[in-house]
């Protein structure tokens, strides 16, 4: 089991995670791949993005994916990269081949948006699944 704990205040925002990865057997059980996965990805100096359920999509471990889905545009806004993630996640999570009880992901997300005309910054999160 994963565990995000996200903490957002006025002035600061925080996410942490676990970093235990298990692959479903088909007897039910799960067998430990890596025991200090990086789960969190840091994006463009203002959000960190989690992750629980598939730790790969597309051939790459979860969190790189996240990267290089972030990396590969520009967006007007946050709210338009999250829309875009979830979007190409659900892409991903289709095109796998696992059993349908074993496509789950959720993406957590904190960061900062801000309101140019009110020169405000405010704590945002963020949540796929």
């Amino acid at each position: 089991m994963t565990l995000i704990v996200s903490l957002l205040t006025p002035d600061f925002v925080m996410q942490v995670g676990d970093t235990r990865v298990v692959r479903p057997l088909p007897t039910g059980g799960v067998e430990l791949i890596d025991d200090f996965r990086n789960k969190l990805t840091y994006y463009d100096g203002r959000a960190v993005f989690g992750y629980c359920g598939l730790a790969y999509l597309e051939n790459l471990r979860t969190d790189d994916w996240i990267t290089r889905e972030l990396s590969q545009r520009t967006f007007e806004s946050d709210a338009q990269a999250v829309q875009f993630l979830a979007s190409r996640a659900g892409e991903a999570i289709t095109a796998t081949q696992l059993a349908p009880k074993h496509r789950r992901l959720a993406i957590a997300g904190v960061g900062w948006a801000s309101v140019p005309e009110q020169g405000a910054q405010y704590s945002v999160s963020w949540h796929i699944s």
